[in-house]
């Protein structure tokens, strides 16, 4: 209660604060734009959607209107000015963010001065736009995931409001994207990509991956055997599981976070809670030209809310939730507000804090519901845009997540449900992320020039009960067997980037760029002899201390040729350096005395990889695109921590390369798309652990595998108010090649990799209701289904056996109320109580009858408050 209190003070200062200081008056900035020659109706919509611009127009003005296609730098005002030529029609900004289309007059009418003081007009806001070279051109970070043609509440006369086209119930919102690190149409983008509505997810308490994987077509989640908070991810299968390096990148405005080791908690995929983003792109198939290390399997990318100098806006929610079994309420508070301080300058403030129930009770030590969490944080932001030909964005996010118990369930005669028997303060975790970035952009005589820079600290500590291995560690000196540790990481990352950028001519364009990341990652384990049922640490059995470095440097070229308005050809090329040092003391009873001391020798890697990137893309109409990929990724090598004759001081990457056959559409005048993709992934020399002399653990290559499958998805509209959206995906991900003998693992050519599910699917239907001109009502579900999967493969020194995951279908259901800047959402999500399997079990190395499962039936509501 006392964060929640603390939250409404903050939020509802920043209102008051920022309310005086809101205005209405328009922006002139430069953005890139790639508009094909199409329909007027198409174009104007693209334009309001890139923009986020309300671009209202009546649809019998443009009816069988056709437009010029739009390429490069171009201000909102020479863009319309270049669409409506020679149409007979005309515009004005109604307000900052609101452009009125309509039929021109016979005569020129000159302006009142009435007019001019209300409203800004065409010529009033034009500088010197017209005189913009070619080339120019902005972040992309301007761009946003418009609400199109959303009539806001603005001072329409009511001879507009009859020609203006409000938010059309009968057609698909266009969505902008920055896949490629330039802003496109979802449509026109050569790459699979899914976005995510993080509105919704928060609306709905769906905060975690865990919650929302399955929207989004071939996407994993699984966990360890140790960190059961965490999230690990896979996309198309492209996972050995365990404690590999990552496979899936992740970035924040396009910096990327998270370690590229397993050492950094990179194998771990960041939890941002959705409050303050715009939404999430997640890119299918290896992303490594444009994105680098990781990036084989494909990409997370997080997008924030910009600051905006348009005029002030605010959000307030407050929610509650409560789940089966749950021993504690639920709970959520969000507020955010927009703060423009002058005509170049705006602000972004936003915090948040959450609970989750807790739903697990541990039979040994009688504590309830103690996989509770809790979650808090705030992002501030901060605009610069002297001019439109700079601009400076600067943003920090913080994050403190913590959770009071494991979140495994014991699936084992003798308990009941969501039930577990662990040592007492075991599961016990704490994380704390920070995450700052800078993102400059100019135009330099038609060159834009971009400029990234990042800086990401994470802090954890975590609990876990060690028993299984309390004899090798040397409990029994201490009269017990069973064990506790600890682990305590502290983590930071410093990234750089320059992107040059700039068109020849009308048929050619390049992107180059240069990068540069440094991780330093501060280790240290400690586990104590313990007396499980009342968790009393009785003395240290053993330390182990082990900072690690990375380091990777790159270059990267993209090259777009454009053949004709339908057809281009994209190549691209990356070449990255990376390095990596590890060094490791030991200490502690298992290397024979309370005292006994074991230092290690710093061990270094050095390794370059190439990645390349081959699209070409037919754009068979403006609503029509097919497209064929074929890209690389890699995941970098890294140091062999022992000195056994016969191990090789280092392993190699790995690398994955993808064949894609794609085609998108929008038909039925935009009521239908879908998006196909077919694919086959070859991955080879696989990042394996291998077993040397005396049993000495190391990672060599060795094996391939593939991944072939196809996806997909569509949306429609097939009445007024009804949302209908839907995704297939069957992916085969096997091995091709039998794992080493020498593997620490069992694996035949053949066998599925961890974690994958053949099929899967979604489907989600939504109608929205007008109950009266004030009030409006909406009600949906969606049904998910995760098929059977397999678990981590099958160590030497087990039965041989692997985990299998039943399949599992999922049903969440929401419904709400809108009255004026009111939202009241009612949500229940795992309606029919599944219990589906992630992770754990046999093979995990901690308990072979613990699981982490999805969340019960969980049930809640929200208040939304728009300002």
């Amino acid at each position: 209660m006392q964060r929640f209190v603390r939250v409404a003070l903050v939020v509802a200062a920043a209102i008051t604060i920022a309310a005086p200081n809101a205005r209405a008056q328009a922006d002139s900035q430069v953005i890139t734009l790639d508009l094909p020659a199409q329909s007027l109706d198409t174009s104007l919509r693209l334009l309001g959607t890139a923009t986020g611009t309300n671009v209202l127009f009546n649809p019998g003005l443009v009816i069988d209107r056709k437009a010029p296609a739009l390429k490069g730098p171009l201000t909102v005002d020479k863009a319309l000015t270049l669409l409506l030529q020679g149409t007979g029609l005309e515009y004005r900004f109604v307000d900052a963010t609101t452009v009125s289309v309509t039929r021109a007059p016979a005569t020129p009418v000159k302006p009142s001065a009435a007019d001019k003081t209300a409203l800004p007009s065409h010529e009033e806001r034009a500088t010197d736009e017209d005189s913009t070279k070619e080339g120019e051109s902005t972040s992309s970070s301007i761009f946003r995931v418009a609400q199109a043609n959303a009539l806001a509440a603005t001072s329409v006369d009511k001879a507009d409001q009859e020609q203006v086209l409000q938010k059309d119930p009968t057609r698909l919102e266009e969505v902008v994207v920055t896949a490629e690190k330039r802003a496109e149409r979802l449509h026109d983008v050569p790459v699979p990509v899914t976005t995510v509505n993080t509105t919704s997810l928060a609306e709905s308490d769906q905060t975690r991956l865990n919650d929302y994987y399955t929207q989004i077509p071939g996407l994993t989640v699984s966990s360890d055997g140790y960190q059961s908070s965490l999230s690990t991810i896979a996309i198309r299968g492209i996972t050995t599981g365990g404690f590999g390096y990552p496979t899936v990148g992740s970035t924040l405005d396009d910096v990327p976070i998270g370690s590229a080791t397993t050492y950094g908690g990179g194998v771990f995929a960041p939890d941002l809670d959705p409050s303050d983003l715009a939404h999430i792109e997640v890119l299918r198939g290896p992303q490594g030209t444009l994105y680098g290390a990781n990036s084989m399997g494909g990409l997370l990318k997080y997008v924030t809310v910009d600051p905006s100098t348009a005029g002030f806006t605010g959000r307030l929610q407050l929610g509650g939730s409560g789940a089966h079994n749950g021993a504690q309420a639920g709970y959520n508070v969000r507020g955010a507000a927009n703060i423009p301080l002058s005509d170049t300058i705006a602000l972004r403030v936003s915090a948040f804090t959450r609970q989750e129930p807790g739903y697990i009770d541990n039979v040994l030590t009688s504590q309830s519901g103690l996989n509770e969490s809790r979650t808090s944080g705030g992002r501030l932001a901060a605009l610069w845009q002297p001019n439109a030909d700079f601009s400076l964005k600067l943003s920090g996010i913080y994050q403190d997540a913590r959770q009071y118990g494991f979140s495994f369930v014991d699936l084992e005669p003798g308990l009941a449900d969501l039930q577990q028997r662990y040592a007492r303060n075991t599961g016990q975790s704490t994380y704390q992320y920070q995450f700052y970035t800078a993102t400059a952009t100019a135009n330099l005589n038609g060159i834009s020039l971009v400029a990234l820079t990042g800086f990401s600290l994470k802090n954890n500590f975590q609990t876990y009960d060690d028993s299984l291995y309390g004899g090798f560690y040397g409990a029994g000196n201490f009269n017990v067997t069973g064990a506790v540790a600890t682990a305590k990481y502290r983590y930071s990352k410093f990234s750089q980037e320059i992107r040059l950028a700039a068109p020849i001519g009308a048929h050619f364009e390049w992107v180059l760029g240069a990068f540069y990341t440094y991780e330093d990652t501060k280790g240290l384990q400690v586990v104590y002899a313990a007396d499980p049922s009342i968790g009393t640490y009785l003395g240290q059995l053993a330390s182990f201390n082990f900072p690690t470095t990375f380091t990777e440097a790159a270059g990267f070229i993209d090259l777009t040729y454009h053949f004709t308005d339908q057809f281009d050809v994209q190549l691209g090329g990356r070449e990255s350096g990376n390095r990596q040092a590890y060094q490791e003391t030991d200490a502690g009873y298992y290397l024979g005395s309370a005292d006994a001391v074991h230092v290690n020798p710093t061990f270094h890697s050095d390794d370059n990889s190439f990645t390349y990137l081959v699209t070409p893309r037919w754009k068979l109409s403006p609503d029509l695109m097919m497209y064929a990929r074929l890209a690389s990724g890699y995941r970098p090598g890294g140091p062999n921590t022992t000195l056994t004759a016969g191990i090789p001081p280092q392993f190699s990457p790995d690398k994955t390369r993808n064949y894609e056959l794609g085609l998108k559409s929008d038909v039925l005048d935009h009521t239908l798309s879908f998006d196909l993709s077919l694919y086959y992934i070859n991955w080879k020399n696989i990042q394996i652990s291998l077993v040397g002399p005396g049993g000495a653990g190391y990672f060599a290559n060795g094996s391939e595998a593939k991944s072939a499958g196809v996806e997909l998805s569509m949306e429609a509209r097939p009445m007024t108010g009804t949302h209908l959206a839907a995704w297939l995906a069957y992916d085969d991900a096997v091995l091709t090649q039998n794992l080493p003998t020498s593997s620490a693992v069992f694996g035949l050519s053949g066998d599925r990799l961890p974690n994958s599910s053949r099929f899967s699917g979604n489907v989600s239907l939504s109608q929205d209701f007008s109950l009266t001109d004030a009030l409006a009502a909406h009600v949906g579900g969606s049904v998910s289904y995760v098929g059977a999967r397999e678990g981590v493969f099958a160590s030497i020194y087990g039965a041989g056996q692997r985990q299998i995951y039943p399949s599992y279908p999922k049903l969440d259901l929401l419904a709400g109320l809108k009255y004026d800047s009111w939202d009241i959402n009612f949500f229940a999500n795992n309606v029919t109580d599944k219990r589906g399997e992630l992770a754990g079990g046999l093979g995990t190395g901690f308990d072979p009858h613990g699981f982490i499962l999805i969340q019960p039936r969980t049930v809640g509501l929200s208040v939304v408050k728009t300002l």
